[in-house]
Parts: structure tokens; C-alpha cells; sequence
């Protein structure tokens, strides 16, 4: 139950307390006081109209009342509390996106300023086909940016792995478990190497025999069998001899 005359006197106290973040709460506060007293009167058998204007009186000065609250919320450390407040909120934001917020523009800014280093033992390539190719897997966008076929016949591919921006899952990059080509022959990875924090990576294949793609090969196929990073990338490579 409200009153006409609650609604003043709470107004004229929260005219003294200065940090407005607390004003609602002691609004509440006293409305709960201001219906116990009211409650106290009108069961010992007091008129509601009268107990309601008693119940006010029994508070108090509204200006005392309301410097004693103003003290006890003091502005000052009402503020540093409620930044406290937010700044934890923040921290447990990023905590639960897992950093991703700084992932997306740290990951690409190592990206474009590392990008992919070249391989000093192989040399230069006698082919290197642009790819582009992207595929979208689960929370993650994996691009095939390239292949590269050097004078022995070894391959290198070149790809990256991003996530979305507000992705929670663990950053794990995309990798390739195979390469196979248009004869049915399949290749072993010779390394796995990343230039950037689980943004862009290589591998090299060779056969088991240590063989590189042959002449004839005209198209290459780049994949992973592994749980949750299935996918294929398929290339025309053309006669990538003719290229060099």
C-alpha cells in the first residue's frame, strides 16, 4: 500500500543523498520501513488515513534522514565501487569469449605483418598456384591461399584458420592430414609450421619414398580426416612444369 504522503517524504530525503545509484534502493528501503510502521499502527486500531501520516512522522526529519544516508552512501566511494563493479563485468566478459575480442585484430595484424615465410632449403618454387579457396567449419573459416611445387616435386600448402569474433570455443588452427593427386598417390606431410598465432601455417609433402608430384599431375587434393577438421580442398594445378 502507497501514500500520497510516503512518496514526499521519501522524495524529500533523497534530495540529500548524492550518489543517484543508490536512490531507487533507499526508496525501497524506506517504503518498507513506512509500511511496517503503518502496519505496527493500524493493527493496534488507528485509522489507515491517520497511521499513514503517524508512520511519516515516526521516521523522522526528512533533511537529518537524508544526511545520514548521503553519509553512509558516500559519493565518492559509491563511484569507485560502481566502476569496480563494471570493470570486473569487462573482465569477466573477456574472460568467457576466451581473449577473443583481441584475437580476431591481434591474429590478423600478425598475419599481415609476418605472413608466410619462405622455405630457404627448397629454394624457389617452379610453380605457384594462387588458390583463395575458403570453407566454413563448425566456428572457423579455413582458406587455402596457395600451393607451391618446387623443382624436386615437393608441395607446399599455405592456409589459415579464423574464428568468429565472438567464438568461446578453443583456438585450434586447421591442418591438413593428406595430400593426394589425380593418380591416386598420396603424399606424407614433412612438417607443420605456423608463422602466426593460429592464423596462418605450411606443410610440405613428399611420398613416404621421399617423391615429390611428377610432371603429369594436373590436380591435387588437400585434406583432413581428422574429428571435427574434415574437409577437402580440391586444385587444378595445370602443367605446372610448363610454369616454371
Amino acid at each position: 500500500m502507497r501514500f500520497p504522503e510516503w512518496d514526499g517524504y521519501a522524495d524529500a530525503v533523497l534530495r540529500h543523498v548524492r550518489f543517484f545509484p543508490d536512490r531507487q534502493k533507499i526508496r525501497e528501503e524506506l517504503g518498507g520501513h513506512l509500511e511496517d510502521a503503518f502496519e505496527a499502527l493500524t493493527d493496534g486500531g488507528m485509522e489507515e488515513k491517520e497511521a499513514a501520516g503517524r508512520a511519516v512522522l515516526e521516521m523522522g526529519d526528512s533533511e537529518r534522514l537524508g544526511r545520514e544516508l548521503n553519509a553512509a552512501h558516500n559519493p565518492a566511494a559509491g563511484w569507485i565501487w560502481l566502476a569496480s563493479k563494471w570493470l570486473l563485468i569487462a573482465l569477466l566478459a573477456i574472460s568467457l569469449f576466451n581473449g577473443t575480442l583481441f584475437y580476431i585484430p591481434m591474429a590478423v595484424f600478425r598475419s599481415l605483418a609476418v605472413g608466410y615465410s619462405d622455405s630457404e632449403e627448397l629454394g624457389e618454387p617452379a610453380a605457384v598456384i594462387e588458390v583463395g579457396q575458403s570453407v566454413e567449419l563448425g566456428n572457423r573459416t579455413v582458406t587455402l591461399d596457395e600451393l607451391r611445387i618446387y623443382g624436386d616435386g615437393t608441395v607446399e600448402a599455405r592456409y589459415r584458420t579464423l574464428y568468429s569474433l565472438f567464438s568461446r570455443a578453443q583456438k585450434w588452427s586447421w591442418y591438413p592430414t593428406y595430400l593426394r593427386d589425380d593418380r591416386g598417390r598420396v603424399y606424407d606431410s614433412l612438417s607443420a609450421m605456423r608463422n602466426s598465432n593460429w592464423l596462418v601455417a605450411y606443410s610440405q609433402y613428399r611420398t613416404a619414398q621421399g617423391e615429390g608430384i611428377g610432371p603429369e599431375v594436373r590436380r591435387l587434393y588437400l585434406g583432413s580426416t581428422t574429428t571435427g577438421q574434415g574437409l577437402e580442398f580440391a586444385v587444378d594445378i595445370g602443367d605446372w612444369r610448363g610454369e616454371a
